[in-house]
């Protein structure tokens, strides 16, 4: 069955010297998918990747609700908050779990912003709190701070 990449994010290139070059990535692909079709795709994408470039690579896969209205519902809330503090959001995904509802997602926030991490993820926790009484569930964030 046939898969389709939805997203690539975080991509870092290692340079190990001559001949030993490394890329890494994160590679988004809708969550219903059969784990067989996934390994086969990224298995291609590894291939392509060291016969084009010369390099080795290893792929984290991201799975993504696709369709999902209350997924979707969740997301915008988010990201129309952290669009107030010029935050980007992405590598989002939420997970029902028996006691809560858990929500991991990584925020972009520029270097030049002088709020630290701690204080930014804080922010991002009292939202969540909000949201979780208005919509009845117990959400739990994991998020993941990265400067640009």
């Amino acid at each position: 069955s046939y898969v389709s990449v939805l997203g690539v994010h975080d991509i870092i290139v290692h340079d190990y010297g001559p001949g030993n070059k490394m890329v890494t990535m994160h590679v988004e692909v809708p969550a219903e998918s059969k784990l067989t079709a996934v390994h086969e795709i990224i298995d291609k994408i590894e291939r392509r990747l060291n016969e084009q470039f010369s390099c080795r690579a290893l792929i984290h896969i991201d799975p993504v609700s696709v369709g999902d209205e209350k997924f979707e519902e969740i997301k915008q809330k988010f990201s129309e908050h952290l669009t107030e503090f010029s935050f980007t959001v992405h590598d989002f995904q939420v997970a029902k779990c028996v006691t809560h509802t858990e929500i991991t997602f990584d925020v972009e926030v520029p270097f030049s912003c002088e709020r630290t991490d701690d204080e930014i993820k804080s922010d991002i926790n009292r939202f969540s709190e909000n949201i979780s009484a208005d919509d009845g569930e117990n959400y739990v964030c994991v998020v993941e701070v990265d400067r640009f």
